[in-house]
């Protein structure tokens, strides 16, 4: 038994389509703690009563991660940081709960932290920044 308990840790909002109806898949993926645990497709019309948050909001949080990995692809082509595993890791090098421009530095506690792990599951399975 885990003491720590699972949450929605990451949506990628268009990840394939369902076999037979072609319905849109979101890849949803669990946390446990600071670490992804495991995922599963989910349709879209279900993404809500399994995440608590809309398909707009999922959209926009991968918007906003979209936008921080370009600012960090930028920061590491001008050598100003080496290339990161996890948004934990831009904590060596930067102060990283600011400076994304608004309204990410807007955002609240917990929506920064849904941007934080959509970042981290972007550059470890779509956008390596290598």
């Amino acid at each position: 038994m885990h003491s720590t308990p699972e949450f929605v840790a990451s949506v990628k909002p268009f990840d394939t389509v369902a076999s037979g109806d072609a319905h849109p898949l979101a890849r949803v993926r669990y946390g446990r703690g600071t670490a992804f645990v495991r995922w599963r497709h989910i349709r879209h019309d279900t993404l809500l009563a399994e995440t608590g948050r809309t398909l707009d909001y999922w959209l926009r949080i991968d918007a906003y991660a979209s936008q921080i990995i370009y600012q960090v692809r930028e920061l590491i082509s001008k050598a100003r940081i080496p290339a990161v595993a996890d948004f934990a890791d831009l904590h060596n090098h930067l102060d990283a709960n600011t400076g994304w421009g608004n309204p990410i530095d807007s955002l609240s506690a917990e929506d920064f932290a849904a941007v934080q792990w959509r970042f981290t599951d972007r550059i470890r399975t779509e956008e390596p920044l290598t």
